[in-house]
């Protein structure tokens, strides 16, 4: 196997060219607890599959993800193994195979019985024992979750609920213990040939160790995280969104970029986010017991508002009650303790909130209301200071559970989505609220005219692939959109609009009207822009690191801010590859920017001359990239002969080069990231093959030389990068030269 480089964890979705199959992919995560990690024959692959049925395969060589599947039915994968070219994966006593060529996924696989890596090693609590001999917990009081026993090596690799990791002999003498992981170990697998250790966990990550000499080398964690409640600004101009991490996000549409910050907010996913009064300020809906109100001018959660007063686990343990009546109904447990807040409102004067969510060990659900008058929404935001947690007040009969609450004046809201088509109204009083009158979506329920955004749900169920389990209304045009698997279905006067293009099931939809946008969040963590009227997919967009966009067409060009660009790659030909190498081509920010449709022109021309002087400078033009889309190939086929250390100043190279369809145009080498041949490398262009052979003698550098060597085609697609490492050992004991460069200004 390989020298581990990079590995990260990439979701992508599949677009077909002419020449090969091009995906682009970024980097994306587990949606849930991983239970399950397996690697295949080869040590390339891992295979790991989470609480909700999602199932990643990553390709450890490449440092990439090479698919996401996700399982129909509710939770229930039980193993995993890789036979052949196919994964099975055992779900729910049903097997079903992904085939790693064609990435199609069958149902009714053959059978398996993967190794038992427990060899006898028993879970006691705090220790792990085998015939007389036990592994304590540092801890005491912390539990172990996971063990498993190296087939070949003298290793026994222990996990607890607090992530901690513990490399032991086969008598469980302690030889190491790291604390990698923040959740508890859940499931652990060695390679074939034992080398390397995967561990995955409850944080939704996965961390690989080298053997035998315990050395942690990377860990496979996510950088782009699903988007669930959404809301467009009546404006146009904003939109407002939360993750699966409990972040809030604020997205501005300018001429010149779109922005997008993100602040912390909640312990767990944002289940709803509204605009309050201020287009700064957004009151949002947790699944932490809470709801809250965030200023994006001040940067920071101004208040929070508690659903369920002194709610603990502790509660949730002890109630006797619960344990008896309900200790084998789980689905009657999970509805008992549930510190979701589904929804949050809040009045168009900006001085009431109303928070509605679910049950915690009590006989019905909580609804609430606030006054956040204090808060100053309305003024600027010197203003608007921080406030303590507020309680809110509450009626104790209760029984209505909302996935979305409107204000329509600023004393009566309505809570909708508990039951098909049904609007329930509230008056705010003194002491709470008293309920009212009922009304339908479909009848225009709300006394005053609605915004030019606002999508009111008419019914919410259970997500699957069946039926239509999201169902919001325009409450403009009357027009319906439904949710069903992946798909999204407008009905207006009769007439169906589809949109389809995401790989997971849709979490949000909202309009801008503005912009005639429908914008719709999946579980495949990205959001996608629609054309409104034609369904037509727009632009995939996902957000990286808590605030970076990377933006996506559906022709593969792309956009990146910031770092964020190191999360982008794509899965070319069953291979992915970083989106370096393809840069020329595909990273065209005045094409996304065209494509978007928000941006000035004069901006627009910018970035396309920007474009075009980068690829003069690269020995290229626009003219040139024209074509299908075909990787040349680059092999050292001496490299089997080459040590990792050598006495020998020069080093010999034996390259070939080769492409399908175009002609060689250039070889990239770098020693320690120094291009060898100056930055547009050594050109072939008059040499006009297809293929290449040719022998280069190249000096090394005193110590570690890091050597990368790459060709380019007549279309600007660079090859794989070929890497390997040599250690130069002079027996000269001369100094080498000493080159200072300086820079100075005469005037500050």
């Amino acid at each position: 196997m390989k020298k581990i480089i990079t590995i990260s964890i990439i979701l992508f979705w599949v677009t077909n060219i002419f020449a090969q199959q091009i995906i682009p992919v970024v980097q994306t995560g587990h949606s849930g607890k991983i239970n399950h990690v397996k690697w295949d024959e080869t040590g390339r692959y891992i295979a790991s599959a989470d609480a909700n049925n999602d199932v990643v395969i990553n390709d450890v060589i490449a440092g990439k993800q090479f698919y996401k599947i996700k399982l129909p039915g509710k939770a229930g994968i039980s193993d995993l193994k890789f036979v052949g070219e196919n994964l099975i994966i055992e779900n729910q006593a049903e097997y079903y195979a992904f085939n790693m060529q064609n990435l199609e996924l069958s149902k009714n696989a053959q059978s398996f019985l993967n190794q038992n890596l427990t060899d006898g090693y028993q879970l006691r609590g705090g220790a792990v024992k085998k015939k007389g001999r036990s592994l304590i917990n540092k801890d005491v009081f912390v539990h172990f979750t996971c063990v498993a026993s190296h087939p070949t090596l003298p290793f026994v690799i222990a996990g607890d609920e607090k992530g901690w990791i513990y490399f032991c002999n086969k008598s469980l003498r302690l030889k190491k213990r790291f604390r990698t992981h923040q959740l508890d170990i859940t499931s652990i697998d060695f390679t074939k040939d034992g080398k390397f250790a995967a561990i995955a966990s409850a944080d939704r990550s996965i961390s690989i160790w080298s053997l035998p000499e315990i050395k942690f080398e990377k860990r496979l964690i996510p950088r782009s995280f699903n988007v669930y409640g959404m809301d467009s600004h009546p404006s146009g101009n904003v939109l407002a969104f939360g993750d699966e991490l409990g972040f809030t996000y604020l997205m501005t549409f300018e001429n010149d970029k779109i922005t997008c910050e993100g602040i912390d907010t909640h312990n767990g996913k944002v289940n709803d986010v509204v605009f309050t009064p201020n287009q700064m300020c957004v009151a949002t809906a947790g699944s932490d017991n809470r709801a809250a109100i965030v200023d994006f001018e001040n940067m920071r959660p101004l208040q929070y508002f508690t659903l369920h007063p002194s709610t603990s686990k502790v509660s949730q343990t002890f109630n006797v009650k619960a344990i008896q009546d309900r200790a084998t109904d789980r689905e009657a447990t999970k509805l008992l303790f549930d510190e979701n807040v589904y929804s949050v409102a809040v009045s168009p004067d900006g001085t009431q909130i109303a928070y509605s969510g679910g049950t915690w060990g009590k006989p019905n659900p909580m609804m609430k209301v606030a006054s956040i008058k204090k808060l100053n929404l309305n003024k600027t935001k010197a203003y608007r200071k921080k406030k303590g947690d507020a309680q809110g007040l509450s009626k104790k009969n209760n029984t209505h559970i909302f996935h979305q609450l409107y204000f329509d004046d600023e004393k009566q809201f309505w809570g909708l989505g508990e039951n098909y088509d049904e609007a329930q109204a509230f008056k705010v009083t003194l002491t709470g609220y008293d309920e009212t009158t009922t009304g339908s979506v479909k009848g225009g329920f709300a006394y005053s005219d609605f915004d030019e955004n606002k999508m009111i749900i008419v019914d919410k169920q259970e997500k699957n692939m069946n039926t239509d389990y999201l169902v919001k209304r325009d409450m403009r045009t009357g027009d319906m959109f439904s949710c069903s698997g992946f798909n999204i279905t407008k009905t207006s006067d009769g007439n169906t609009v589809s949109f389809e293009g995401h790989r997971g099931y849709i979490n949000d939809i909202e309009m801008i009207r503005e912009k005639n946008f429908l914008v719709s969040s999946a579980e495949d963590a990205s959001m996608i822009f629609w054309n409104l009227e034609t369904g037509e997919k727009i632009m995939i967009v996902y957000v990286v690191d808590q605030g970076k966009l990377v933006l996506v067409t559906p022709e593969n060009y792309y956009m990146a801010q910031g770092d964020a660009l190191t999360g982008l790659g794509f899965n070319y030909n069953g291979r992915v590859l970083p989106a370096e190498q393809f840069d020329l081509k595909y990273n065209r920010p005045d094409i996304v920017m065209d494509k978007m449709g928000v941006y000035s022109p004069d901006i627009i021309t910018l970035y396309h001359k920007a474009y075009v002087k980068r690829l003069r400078k690269s020995g290229f033009t626009e003219e040139m990239l024209e074509g299908e889309m075909n990787l040349p190939e680059l092999t050292i086929t001496n490299l089997n002969d080459i040590s990792y250390k050598t006495k020998n100043q020069n080093l010999n190279l034996n390259i070939t080069m080769s492409d399908d369809l175009y002609e060689i145009d250039r070889l990239n080498i770098w020693v320690n990231d120094v291009p060898f041949y100056g930055t547009r490398g050594l050109s072939l262009k008059e040499m006009q093959q297809k293929t290449f052979e040719k022998s280069i003698d190249l000096p090394l550098s005193v110590g570690m030389n890091l050597i990368q060597v790459s060709c380019l085609n007549s279309v600007g697609i660079e090859s794989l990068k070929e890497e390997f490492e040599v250690e130069y050992e002079s027996n000269s004991k001369q100094k080498p030269d000493l080159y200072l460069v300086s820079v100075a200004v005469a005037e500050y």
